[in-house]
């Protein structure tokens, strides 16, 4: 079932994922944690790119532990995100892409990191416009367009895949109810 499966993650994680998940307490990708509607999977997904697949864990200690096996088992890199290293909150701005993602109360930390100062924008203008007077927020649009906090703009074309992985669970429910 394409939801769950592990076939898009880089070779490292995917790994991690297929023979060691069980081996730590709580192991999943960003790409598992974080839930959002159609309307915002595309900008969710253009934003957070690589991070997608980083790897969540409780602690730094088994961030240590999953580098370690990769490390003998010579199965490349990951970036790991140990949960307790985190600080307790990060800035939110109001109708930040935070508001529009959903995911499990241990993860709010990460979330608010990761999408609190992010504000979604109809278009690049809209978006150039407004961050003008947001210093401290960068912004994507909802074709995925990104706009950093140094004013920087990546675009370009989008994978006919985009917006699957943390968009699939809503749209799967959506086209159930349909039926």
């Amino acid at each position: 079932d394409l939801a769950n499966s592990n076939d898009d993650f880089p070779h490292a994680v995917k790994f991690l994922l297929e023979n060691h998940r069980f081996d730590f307490k709580d192991m999943f990708t960003v790409s598992e944690v974080f839930e959002t509607d159609e309307k915002h999977a595309i900008a969710l997904e253009s934003l957070l790119g690589g991070a997608l697949n980083n790897i969540i864990v409780p602690t730094l200690n088994d961030a240590k532990r999953a580098a370690n096996i990769l490390k003998e088992q010579r199965k490349g890199k990951a970036t790991f995100i140990p949960l307790d290293k985190l600080r307790a909150k990060y800035d939110v701005i109001d109708g930040s892409l935070y508001d529009f993602v959903r995911t499990k109360p241990q993860y709010s930390a990460l979330k608010q990191l990761l999408l609190g100062t992010v504000l979604v924008f109809d278009s690049v203008e809209e978006g150039y416009s407004t961050l003008k007077k947001e210093r401290n927020a960068m912004g994507v649009t909802y074709d995925g367009e990104v706009i950093t906090k140094t004013g920087f703009f990546k675009s370009g074309s989008k994978s006919k895949n985009t917006g699957v992985r943390v968009g699939l669970k809503d749209k799967i429910a959506r086209l159930e109810k349909e039926k």
